[in-house]
């Protein structure tokens, strides 16, 4: 073994430039921190515990001596709902013989400090940490006053923080002088060196010491103040006493809020006393500094941890109730900014626990927020008493809306996080308290453990249904109103252990590890009890024994433990990159952990070699090296102080692929919203929050291309011409004939600016006949359908509420010599398109005519063959009948450079609330009146709901329905839908964005990577973004119209997957690609706006501004224009690729009309290549080829 300590600042800017190790970071907890004068290693050889029947054995009280319950009974536990947040555990060593002891509060009894005898027997020890008479709820083992032993700190209802410091044996002092306030109730705490004067400050979460809304003896009196309703007396007491001012508000409708304490904040002073800043400002809320006294919130937990890799710990705090949770950004010399929208998309509606860890390996913390969804389909369709977003506030992208489910935040390689918890299956796990990530089974991926349960299901609507019934019924005594509370059913649930794949995918696993006690558990506390190498934990229950886990792990392993820690990082390094793992205090639900950190040594089936410990230690630049490690050992270290940490210098980055230009275009899609949900309470999104028709060409003759968009609310035309690529100047927007074509791009297609006046004399909606129908023609492909040599025209319709669920309809317009009349031959043979989402033009058998590639929304993807004037369906035998789902956008390309047509397709991807159901998911439709459209979920034969019954109550008779929604969960919705009389039915089996290859006409289907399918894919681009010669693709993603009891899809900044050849795919992060489309993005542009060789980026937003991005790649590419003298028809579908020396060429690019979500593709292209090309090889929609010579170092040709 061998050790080295130094200062490296080259090792910090790996952390936050260009990664060179994959980094996997964990984030465990410790019991303290000293300030030790010399560097010492010390190396102690363990052996694995006997092995169990499970990986986790419950010691009982018998074996283990602890005899503690926490305990609530009588009419408290009945009357006081502030005790029902329940109590934790503290893990650590007390008295300094290496083995963790126990500290437990209680509800309604005395606390318990147990100490570890090892093999599992621990002792009681008596004290004034009792605290008899005391609501006790969270507690931490920390080194508070810089003595090397751990003080004890306990939070309580109505006691505030207590500090016991510690006389090194594990005999504990109140101390009369801390400096924490003694009165409020307190929940949870965390502690880190905020400041940087090398001892731990304090964060202590505050609630309410009574929830009076909660209590049903509460009386309120009102009377007007002005124009505000006041509460002015409470159970007849005046609230001018000082016990209830400020306590609550009334809105204008008279609902009552109760407002809850203010969390504290205090500086360690470094002798064991702290100092109250909490009002002083020292928090920056959208450029403000206020004080943390101004924010009265529900606060349940918080955390420390260095989220951005500046060495200095972040601050997040997880809130019940109306109050957001925060999360702030240390700013240095203890203040914090708060992060906003562009951080964070939306968070647990009331976040109960939080905990980090990296799961995608980039080097920066992921983390997992717990709310109350319960994973059963049943269950969630009675717990209905919950709050629900509005819908207009989710169509806001700077809105950072909260939903009831639990959240999981995977980091994009910087400040923003994007949520996975449906695609990662960690949405729901009932009412939960605590999230703790460690490697439950030694395999290198971080597992989670989860404490659930609560005493009463409040969110059971039936229970409170007949609790409202009861409580009208007649007056009643304090008592009997009390014990109401158990027409409420005890919501027990069991505590999970999600085991995880390696891939962001997890999967319950408690009964198979032995972590699945079925009750009430509130604390976690973490820590290696006998000393064997592995991580075994402890629990604390509601009225019944605590629950001590012994783990049995065999697998190899390596344990450090750090003295004086907190905010240090641990990294062990090996040949498959890094595993890091944070130290941190407190930061549990109530509970705080004993800080050694445990490394799996057996990652992929082979022993690591020449592996080595780093740490860095609290501050950063300060780094510990120990190499010649050795399997199942622990390893203590101590920091030596003598070394000074170094200055910090500006790091580099690396240079995002795109740049984004603000403010470059003025352009905001308003798309026309009707009440959608009135007409059909069912659906997923809005109907009516379409994308907007879009075009871009060279409308005013300048040589750059300019970009259109059809208005959807007015039926004007916008367009926004290109002032060197920088800057788009807006022309007047132009109203058109409102008896003609609306809805589509037909106006701005043939549309010129001449003389800087707007001119629609040969736009193609000029020059159609008006059509007398329903529905709306949103989708215009334009080719040369009959081969004639002019461009026809196709219009395909899209729904509205006025006929949803209908199908299309297609009207063609064949095209002589601009003519155009209709061919009712061609449209009679695709009568049967469904409901089309998308649709492209293109050769696809490479017979010199175009055919149609259509996408279904709840159906399949289709394929017409142009054959005999008419449009033939080779669906099925095109291998594309078989993949069934909601498919949105198309693009095609030749993905895998084979010379065939290949395609993408857009989908609602892995990561919606149709996920759980997603093996028996099937789609009810019927188009005829009465019409409707829902989701259900079949099994064996039976259609069950998955929405609740109120939707239904809409829809159908309330009579028809079950009496309770608990009978309702399970009904047969063949009979409840009955009087709809028949329904289409469609088996839903494919939801994700998918790539078909092209294989000799057949297609097959791969799923698009793992990034893709975390947001809904609305349309896809295709450019070869980098230049590299392979074809990377756009993803337009996220719905933020969606039904506002679903939450919002809004998992993406606009996704970049680069081609890597052969069909496949990698996706990047938005901190590599420089994208931040936030919002509603439902189509986008690719043109190279600047000529610069580079393929830019023009994203729209559902109402927000349309955001330039402009390509950065180190390569130029060739730009390729095309004279348009050249007929529109012979350039629609024509192919276009680079021709190497070496005979080889580049992948096809394909210019095609029905690119992206109703816009249409550039008139231009540019193309990369692996080597310098020596031709550009084009092959017309008619089948003539032309070859274009390349000449070295010239980047801009036209075709003619």
């Amino acid at each position: 073994m061998s050790i080295n300590s130094q200062t490296n600042n080259s090792f910090v800017c790996a952390l936050l430039g260009a990664a060179v190790f994959i980094l996997f970071f964990w984030s465990v907890p410790v019991a303290g921190q000293s300030s030790d004068e010399n560097l010492a290693v010390e190396h102690t050889k363990v052996t694995a515990s006997a092995v169990g029947a499970k990986r986790f054995e419950i010691v009982s009280p018998r074996q283990s001596g602890i005899t503690f319950t926490n305990q609530l009974t009588g009419l408290e536990y009945y009357k006081n709902m502030v005790a029902h947040n329940g109590a934790g555990v503290a893990v650590g060593d007390v008295n300094g013989d290496d083995l963790a002891d126990v500290f437990l509060c209680n509800i309604q009894g005395n606390n318990a400090l147990y100490l570890n005898q090892g093999n599992f027997r621990f002792k009681p020890i008596k004290g004034p940490q009792e605290m008899k008479a005391v609501i006790s709820t969270g507690a931490a083992l920390v080194d508070v006053d810089g003595d090397g032993d751990k003080d004890l700190l306990v939070n309580g209802v109505k006691v505030g923080t207590r500090l016991f410091l510690n006389d090194g044996a594990g005999g504990f002092e109140l101390s009369e002088v801390s400096g924490l306030e003694d009165s409020g109730t307190t929940t949870s705490m965390a502690l880190a060196d905020v400041d940087g004067d090398g001892d731990l400050d304090l964060y202590v979460a505050h609630y309410i010491d009574w929830m009076h809304l909660a209590d049903p003896t509460t009386r309120f009196e009102y009377s007007r103040r002005g124009d505000k309703l006041m509460v002015t007396r409470v159970n007849g007491e005046s609230t001018l006493k000082p016990k209830w001012k400020g306590r609550f508000t009334v809105s204008n409708t008279g609902r009552v809020r109760e407002i809850p304490e203010a969390d504290r904040f205090y500086l360690n002073n470094g002798d064991g006393t702290f100092r109250d800043v909490s009002k002083e400002k020292r928090f920056i809320i959208d450029g403000e500094s206020r004080s943390l006294s101004s924010l009265r919130e529900w606060g349940l937990a918080v955390t420390f941890r260095d989220v951005n890799n500046d060495f200095l710990p972040d601050l997040y705090v997880c809130n019940d109730f109306a109050s957001p949770d925060r999360f702030w950004i240390n700013q240095g010399k203890g203040k914090f900014e708060l992060t906003n929208y562009t951080n964070i998309r939306h968070t647990s509606r009331s976040s109960m626990g939080v905990d980090f860890t990296d799961l995608n390996y980039d080097g920066v913390p992921d983390f997992m927020l717990l709310d109350m969804l319960d994973p059963n389909r049943d269950r969630r369709l009675v717990q209905l008493e919950k709050e629900v977003e509005r819908s207009s506030r989710l169509l806001d992208w700077k809105y950072v809306p909260r939903f009831n489910r639990n959240v999981l935040m995977i980091s994009q390689d910087g400040p923003l996080w994007f949520d996975t918890a449906y695609y990662s299956g960690v949405e729901a796990s009932a009412w939960s308290w605590n999230v703790r990530f460690l490697d439950a089974d030694l395999d290198g991926d971080d597992d989670m453990l989860i404490t659930n349960g609560f005493a009463f299901d409040t969110m059971d609507i039936d229970a409170s249904l007949k609790l409202k019934s009861v409580q009208k019924g007649g007056r009643k005594d304090s008592r009997s109103l009390y014990e109401l509370k158990k027409l409420q059913p005890r919501y027990n649930s069991p505590n999970q252990l999600f085991r995880n794949d390696g891939q962001l995918r997890f999967s319950e696993s408690g009964p198979a590890f032995g972590f699945d006690y079925n009750g009430i558990t509130y604390g976690l506390g973490v820590a290696d009890f006998d000393n064997d190498g592995d991580l075994d934990f402890i629990t604390n229950n509601l009225n019944e024994s605590p629950s001590l886990y012994r783990n049995t792990s065999q697998e190899p392993r390596i344990q450090v433990r750090l003295k004086g820690g907190v905010g240090s990082k641990v990294r062990l390094r090996h040949s498959n990159g890094a595993t890091v793992r944070e130290i941190f205090s407190g930061g549990g639900y109530l509970s705080g952990d004993s800080g050694e950190v445990v490394f799996a040594i057996n990652i992929s089936g082979e022993k690591i070699k020449d592996s080595s410990l780093e740490v860095e230690w609290a501050g950063g630049s300060v780094v510990t090296r120990v190499t010649d490690l050795k399997a199942n050992s622990i390893y203590r270290l101590k920091k030596d102080a003598s070394i000074k940490k170094d200055s910090r210098k500006d790091l580099s980055i690396d240079k995002p692929m795109f740049l984004q230009k603000k403010d470059a275009i003025a352009f905001r899609h308003f798309p026309n919203l009707t009440k959608d949900y009135d007409e059909n309470p069912f659906l997923l999104k809005r109907i009516s929050a379409t994308a907007p028709p879009a075009l871009s060409r060279d409308f005013d003759g300048n040589g750059w291309i300019d970009v259109g968009f059809q208005l959807p609310r007015s039926g004007a035309v916008q367009v926004f011409l290109n002032q060197d690529g920088n800057q788009f100047l807006p022309l007047a927007s132009q109203y058109n004939d409102p008896g003609g074509l609306m809805g589509n791009a037909g106006w701005l297609d043939g549309f010129n600016v001449i003389d800087s006046k707007p001119s629609f004399e040969k736009s193609l909606n000029e020059q159609i006949s008006v059509l007398e129908i329903n529905q709306a023609l949103r989708l215009l492909l334009r080719a040369d359908i009959d081969g004639n040599g002019f461009a026809d025209a196709i219009y395909i319709t899209q729904d509205s509420m006025l006929d949803h669920p209908a199908a299309s309809q297609v009207f063609i317009y064949l095209q002589n010599d601009g003519v155009f009349h209709r061919a009712g031959s061609w449209e009679k043979s695709l009568s049967e398109i469904g409901r089309v989402s998308s649709a492209v033009c293109i050769d696809i058998d490479n017979d010199q005519d175009a055919d149609l590639l259509v996408a279904q929304e709840a159906g399949s993807i289709k394929l017409f063959e142009n054959r005999d004037g008419a449009f033939l369906d080779i669906s099925d035998s095109s291998n594309l009948g078989g993949h069934v789902g909601l498919w949105q956008g198309l693009a095609v390309g030749d993905f895998n450079n084979d010379g065939s047509i290949d395609f993408v397709a857009g989908n609602i991807g892995r990561n919606s609330p149709l996920e759980p159901y997603q093996e028996n998911l099937v789609y009810l439709s019927r188009s005829e009146e009465p019409r409707i459209s829902l989701f259900a979920l079949q099994k064996k034969g039976v259609l069950l709901p998955i929405d609740d019954m109120d939707l239904f109550s809409r829809v159908v008779d309330r009579t028809t329905l079950p009496q309770s929604y608990h009978e309702f969960s399970n009904v047969n919705l063949s009979v409840v839908l009955k009087s709809f009389g028949s329904m289409n039915k469609t088996k839903i089996n494919c939801l994700e964005s998918s790539v078909f290859l092209n294989r000799a006409g057949k297609f097959e289907r791969f799923a698009l990577p793992v990034e893709a399918q975390l947001s809904p894919t609305s349309s896809i681009n295709v450019a070869d973004f980098d230049n590299d010669g392979f074809e990377d693709l756009l993803l337009s993603q996220n719905w933020y119209s969606i039904r506002p009891d679903l939450g919002r899809l809004d998992s993406s900044a606009g996704m970049i997957l680069m081609g890597e050849g052969q069909g496949r795919f990698q996706g990047i992060s938005s901190g590599r690609s420089g994208l931040e489309i936030l919002g509603e993005c439902r189509n986008s542009i690719i043109a190279d706006f600047n000529h610069d060789g580079r393929s830019d980026i023009l994203a729209t937003q559902t109402l927000g501004e349309a955001q330039l991005y402009l390509g950065q790649s180190e390569k130029r590419g060739i730009r390729l224009m095309f004279d348009s003298k050249i007929e529109l028809a012979k350039r629609l579908g024509c192919s276009v690729n680079l021709s190497y020396s070496n005979e080889t060429s580049s992948p096809s690019r394909w210019l095609h009309s029905g690119d992206g979500v109703l816009a249409q593709c550039s008139s231009e292209a540019v193309l990369g290549f692996k080597e310098w090309p020596s031709s550009i090889q084009i092959v017309w929609s008619d089948g003539e080829k032309q070859t274009i010579l390349v000449r070295p170092e010239i980047y801009e040709y036209t075709a003619q």
